[in-house]
């Protein structure tokens, strides 16, 4: 806003300080040799002012034969000054631009230069000039302004048209100049520092991200620019400082479209190889002491550029057009600004336009970086807002999907556990069928045709109540606890255990838990145990049983040994029968192995191992046998 409010500041003020201000638009030229004096032979000219044309009309060339040095000519501008102007009081003067030194005369008294050290080059190119007429000095009998002017390293020299008026007038004026031609490129250079180091910020945060790194460059090529429109000294010497401020212009413009092509995503390669091979050339052949002098040459190469600059133009206001939108009117609105704001500089410097005029493109540099700025930014929350509206909807995507999810698990738990009750019922029937049923039946089918004795028919009558019991028990939650499990068992048998007169020692001990074992795998162990101790009560004619328990190591695993000190038997004579078979059965589905020992007259053994860990679910709805 202050580099905009300049625009407007300085004609207002200059509009209202007209009419108080005398302004001459003629006056006399001579030359002299340096710190001399014209003199009574002095060939006086008069010229129209401005007056850019000095060192043309006496060298024959605009630059003359530069750089001349402290020995440079001056150029003397004489003015006669009306009597109306003096009331006894002090008088301002004002010169808008001069180039590139200038000294005051005043009734032949020099009264204010615009340089402190006569032996170094001082830059006045673009600062106004304000000095004081001394009241001591007027004259009754005719007042005489003579300025005296050289350009010991440009070898130009310039005179805008001097203002004349109350001193509190012309400082007025002065400072309004002041700070649109001087202030202005250092608040210029100081925002596109801020807007360079912004641009370098980013890009270290997001490196694959080059957009950033390209405006940075261009704003921090632009810093340097601004520096030749107030720096009074120049940096290291006068030839470096000039290259510098030349080619930060070339390579600004170049990084500028580059930047253009990255932001629009627009076909590069060889275009963006050839900006940087000019703007390299342009740095090469000006280097000072090799190449060409850049100063000097700084009007062909700003024209050169123009293509660069017509095509950055071309693809920003394409875009603008075809794609409208707050990013696309900023970048192509800013760059326009800029590129206007800058031919005017052009303009000025190539002498097409007047003098007095002052240098914009400070203020369309800033203007332009910080709308590219604006547009990063508008374009970064806009990608934010798209992102945010995508991840609603994908948010609402998976809501949807879960609510399905859910209605899906629903179902199939309920087909889940339809299916358990089915597989249950299933298993209960073929149980129910093979043990109890089929002892009815035998015993059923007995008591009818008299086949067996009323102590036959009782025992299978009890042996089918004792399954019956056993299924029952099975299908009581038993939480992996082996040892409960088998504490059933001999509730259940302890009856057939005394009927038979068997001494029954009772070794469990505490087991750990077997997280697998779920009410079908109980019953699996339960029917291999009850048929391992039936057999003992029906055939082996013992006169004791042992039941034990323990736990193998490796591999991991508990055990149940059943023993008895019976007959015994030949086991491959008994591994053709039923039984064994329905016993190997079960204990393969339960993912363990059974094992029998037995010789005729020394007893049998009969050994279950279990495993502690199944890393697949036993069949244990299998049918065993």
């Amino acid at each position: 806003m202050c580099l905009l409010s300049m625009l407007w500041l300085s004609p207002a003020q200059a509009a209202q300080t007209a009419q108080t201000l005398n302004t001459f638009d003629q006056a006399d030229w001579t030359v002299t040799a340096a710190n001399s004096r014209p003199d009574e032979a002095s060939e006086w000219q008069r010229v129209d002012l401005p007056d850019s044309h000095a060192v043309l009309r006496h060298e024959g060339r605009y630059l003359g034969d530069r750089p001349h040095g402290f020995d440079a000519p001056w150029h003397w501008y004489r003015l006669r000054l009306d009597d109306a102007l003096f009331d006894g009081s002090d008088l301002g003067v004002f010169i808008p631009r001069y180039a590139d030194r200038i000294r005051v005369y005043f009734n032949g008294e020099r009264v204010a230069r615009s340089f402190r050290d006569p032996t170094r080059v001082e830059l006045g190119w673009n600062r106004p000039f304000h000095g004081v007429l001394p009241a001591r000095l007027q004259s009754a009998h005719g007042n005489t302004l003579m300025l005296a002017l050289d350009s010991p390293y440009l070898g130009r020299v310039q005179l805008a048209r001097p203002r004349i008026g109350t001193d509190e007038t012309v400082n007025s004026l002065f400072e309004s100049s002041y700070l649109m031609r001087i202030r202005s490129a250092e608040i210029a250079a100081g925002v596109l520092s801020v807007i360079a180091l912004f641009g370098f910020a980013i890009w270290l945060a997001q490196p694959a991200d080059t957009k950033h790194l390209l405006l940075g460059l261009a704003a921090a090529s632009f810093a340097v620019r601004q520096a030749h429109f107030f720096v009074v000294v120049p940096w290291g010497s006068p030839p470096l400082f000039w290259w510098l401020a030349v080619i930060s212009m070339a390579w600004a413009m170049c990084l500028i479209l580059l930047f253009a092509l990255r932001y629009y995503d627009h076909p590069r390669g060889w275009m963006e190889t050839s900006l940087v091979g000019a703007a390299l050339a342009i740095s090469l052949a000006t280097v000072p002491g090799y190449g060409v002098d850049a100063y000097a040459y700084a009007g062909l190469i700003y024209i050169a550029l123009a293509p660069i600059a017509v095509i950055a133009g071309v693809i920003l206001l394409r875009r603008a057009v075809r794609e409208p939108g707050l990013p696309q009117l900023l970048l192509a609105g800013g760059y326009l600004i800029n590129l206007v704001l800058n031919l005017n500089d052009l303009a000025i410097q190539q002498r097409w336009i007047s003098i007095e005029r002052p240098f914009l493109g400070p203020i369309g540099a800033v203007l332009m970086c910080g709308s590219f700025i604006i547009a990063l930014t508008t374009r970064y929350s806009q990608s934010l807002g798209e992102v945010a509206a995508l991840n609603e909807k994908l948010e609402a995507r998976v809501r949807e999907r879960q609510l399905e999810l859910e209605r899906t698990h629903q179902r199939l738990s309920v087909a889940l556990a339809d299916q358990v009750r089915a597989e249950e019922r299933q298993r209960l029937m073929r149980e129910i069928h093979d043990g109890i049923g089929a002892q009815l039946t035998t015993a059923l089918a007995a008591a009818e045709h008299g086949g067996r004795s009323d102590e036959q028919a009782v025992r299978a009558l009890r042996s089918a109540i004792a399954d019956l019991k056993l299924t029952v028990d099975s299908l009581e939650p038993v939480d992996g606890d082996l040892p409960s499990l088998l504490g059933n068992l001999r509730y259940r048998l302890t009856p057939q255990f005394r009927h038979a007169g068997l001494d029954v020692n009772w070794a469990v001990t505490p087991l750990p838990a077997l997280a697998w074992l779920q009410p079908p795998h109980a019953l699996h162990i339960l029917r291999l145990l009850q048929e391992a101790l039936s057999n003992m009560i029906q055939h082996a004619h013992a006169h004791r049983v042992s039941v034990e328990t323990g736990v193998s190591q490796d591999p991991g695993g508990i055990w149940v040994d059943i023993r008895d000190d019976g007959c015994g038997f030949d086991p491959t004579m008994a591994s053709q029968g039923r039984g064994l078979a329905n016993m190997q059965a079960r204990a393969s589905a339960l993912g363990g192995q059974l094992s029998l020992n037995s010789q005729p007259g020394r007893g049998t053994s009969v050994r279950l191992w279990l495993p502690l860990q199944q890393d697949a679910r036993p069949t244990a709805n299998r049918r065993a046998g």
